[in-house]
């Protein structure tokens, strides 16, 4: 590859490919979503199909193609946000605040109503809680040691000390 091109790939891609024709990125982007097919992917971005093999020679698409490539490895298809964002649309959902679909087992048909579940509102909310940083996690993942304490509040009253229980369950 000659200087020159390396230096406009090497430009374009600090840039974020933001200067380069929006067809040749159209182009690059259908190569990849349909297996690679140049002459289809030239025909479906409006080009006649004989032009995507002269656009995969061009260097700059070339490039391009495999920056879109690299991103496409390493972008995690569910991440931390894309989870949150889920909890947040079935929220209203579980709280009762939005109709949602109920079957009715004795004819099985179906009818919209608003039904509160408190159980899975509370798992969705701690949940989104430890997500967030919130809620501290549970040392040791959870379930692991447990201290008890039990305070005798009736003696409060009187003069004597409280007396103060512990008790450690733990593995």
């Amino acid at each position: 590859m000659s200087t020159g091109n390396q230096e406009l790939i090497e430009r374009h891609t600090a840039n974020g490919f933001i200067d380069m024709e929006e067809r040749d990125k159209a182009f690059a982007v259908e190569y990849i979503t349909n297996g690679f097919k140049h002459l289809d992917a030239a025909e479906a971005v409006g080009l006649s199909r004989s032009s995507g093999l002269n656009l995969l020679r061009n260097p700059l698409v070339g490039a391009f193609i495999g920056h879109l490539q690299e991103q496409s490895n390493t972008a995690k298809l569910i991440t931390q946000q894309f989870v949150e964002t889920q909890y947040l649309e079935i929220l209203p959902k579980l709280k009762g605040e939005e109709e949602v679909d109920i079957v009715d087992i004795k004819n099985g048909g179906t009818f919209k109503a608003k039904k509160f579940h408190s159980a899975e509102v509370v798992s969705v909310l701690r949940d989104l809680g430890k997500s967030s940083g919130y809620i501290a996690p549970e040392p040791g993942g959870g379930g692991g040691n447990q201290v008890f304490v039990q305070l005798n509040l009736g003696d409060l009253a009187g003069d004597d000390p409280i007396e103060v229980v512990v008790e450690a369950n733990g593995d």
